[in-house]
Parts: C-alpha cells; sequence; structure tokens
C-alpha cells in the first residue's frame, strides 16, 4: 500500500491565500500561481471558515456588503430626488405667492384671465 505524501505549507502561506480568495481573486489563477491544486486552497478556506476566530461565511459578508453600498447609492438618489422636490414646491409656492398679491387669484373661476388691452376695453373690432 502507497501513502500519499502532503506537503506542508507554512501558516502564513495559507493565510494569505485565504486571504485572496476572500477578496474575491479566482481560485484557478492563485493555484497556477501558487503551484496548489485547488482543491487543496478550498479545503484551507473551509477549515479556516470553521477555526474559531476565523472568517466564517465569508462570501456573505461580500454579499451583504454589495448589499449595502447599492442600498446607500439608492438613498443618495431618493435624497437627490427630494431636494429637487423640494425647490419645486418652494417655487410653486412662491408663484402662488406672487398671484395672490397681483390680484389675479381672486378672480371668480373661469373668468377672463386677461385684461382690456385698450381704453375702450373688448369693444374694438379689427380694421
Amino acid at each position: 500500500m502507497v501513502k500519499s505524501r502532503r506537503r506542508r505549507y507554512s501558516v502564513g502561506l495559507k493565510e494569505q491565500a485565504i486571504a485572496r480568495m476572500q477578496e474575491g481573486e479566482r481560485v484557478k489563477a492563485l493555484s497556477h500561481e501558487l503551484l496548489i491544486s485547488r482543491s487543496v486552497l478550498f479545503e484551507w478556506r473551509k477549515a479556516a471558515e470553521i477555526r474559531p476566530g476565523g472568517r466564517k461565511y465569508a462570501r456573505e459578508k461580500v454579499k451583504k456588503e454589495g448589499e449595502a453600498a447599492a442600498l446607500e447609492g439608492r438613498i443618495r438618489e431618493l435624497e437627490a430626488a427630494l431636494g429637487r422636490k423640494t425647490l419645486e414646491v418652494d417655487f410653486f409656492q412662491g408663484a402662488l405667492r406672487r398671484l395672490a398679491g397681483s390680484g389675479l387669484a381672486r378672480e371668480k373661476a373661469g373668468g377672463k384671465t386677461s385684461r382690456p388691452k385698450s381704453a375702450a376695453g373688448w369693444t374694438r373690432k379689427a380694421v
């Protein structure tokens, strides 16, 4: 019976490889660079996630961070929209105040909105 020999790697190398994997580096490229099989790298990551104080559920953390960034972006969009709407409301409130001051707003609904164009009023006909 042939016993397989496993290479021993330093703890520092393992931690660096795991950190790079958790940061999103492609495992295949990392495997080629370090000359370590992908399955060994995945074993290291799984062992690190189980270990007390290890970065358990690192993928979920990255996913949650991405969701948080997306939500923060949405908040910025909504705050900008709220600012635009506030400016619009302020503009229209000012316009209503100006109309109320000029007397146009007091006229009856459905009445004429313009004033006579000449001293004779509307009785003048075009020639």
